[in-house]
């Protein structure tokens, strides 16, 4: 009572929409970091390729680099392994 649209957003709506607003927050952002084929066609220098593009380019060389890729692999996997624990700490704590 007496509270505005935005005071009701922020008391009632919110907390309702929370868990998933995280939920589409941490899936956007795996789509986003291993995401392929838009950085291939949108970026023209090679500095600024992404992780992704500089592991294929690994790849490409003649001489097998085989250790070297996995380590990029591995560097390519931490920040969403890290964006997936995160959130499930922050489930875990808002279920208590």
């Amino acid at each position: 009572e007496g509270l505005g649209t935005f005071g009701i957003w922020r008391r009632v709506a919110m907390p309702l929409v929370r868990p998933v607003t995280a939920g589409v927050a941490t899936m956007a952002f795996v789509l986003c970091w291993g995401d392929f084929t838009s950085p291939l066609i949108y970026l023209f220098n090679e500095r600024l390729y992404t992780l992704p593009l500089g592991l294929r380019q690994l790849a490409s060389l003649p001489s097998p680099m085989t250790p070297t890729m996995l380590a990029g692999a591995v560097m390519a996997t931490l920040p969403v392994l890290v964006a997936m624990v995160a959130g499930q700490r922050w489930a875990a704590a808002r279920a208590r």
